[in-house]
This record gives structure tokens, sequence and C-alpha cells, in this order.
């Protein structure tokens, strides 16, 4: 399998205490640098450097809402409202 170096991007994963925007990494990979990235999808699950769903929780959110018809979301909309 070959590496696209103009696609290819790193995330470095931990806690907030260990993850800090003060020490970058400069990794390279055929002389081209690597873009450093907080969160990124991977197989249709968005994982970002804290390890929270906060970021897959939003964009499944927005997926349903442009997918629903709009009578559907209205009755899902109250039916939450209700209880």
């Amino acid at each position: 399998m070959a590496l696209h170096a103009r696609k290819a991007k790193y995330e470095v994963i931990g806690s907030k205490q260990n993850v800090c925007g003060d020490k970058q990494l400069t990794l390279r990979l055929n002389e081209t640098v690597l873009k450093n990235v907080t969160c990124h999808k991977v197989l249709g699950v968005i994982i970002d450097n804290n390890l929270n769903w906060h970021n897959h929780f939003d964009y499944v959110c927005k997926a349903l809402i442009n997918n629903m018809s709009l009578p559907y979301l209205n009755i899902v909309c109250f039916t939450l409202l209700m209880k």
C-alpha cells in the first residue's frame, strides 16, 4: 500500500493535559510536512484528539436532520417534547 504525502495527516491522541498546543511535532513523508489535525474521520467514525464523541455526535445529528423528511422530523421532535 502506498501512502500519499499530500493526503496524509497525523493526530496526537491523549488526555487534555497531555495534548497541548505548545508542543508542535513535525512529521515528514517524502520531504512533505504532514498536517496535524485535532479530529479525523476513520471508517465513518469521527475521532478527536481527546477521544470525545462530540464531533461524531454533531455529525450524525446533522446527517439525520438533512436526510429526514420534514413531516417525519416534526413528529419525532413533537414526540420527544411530549415526554
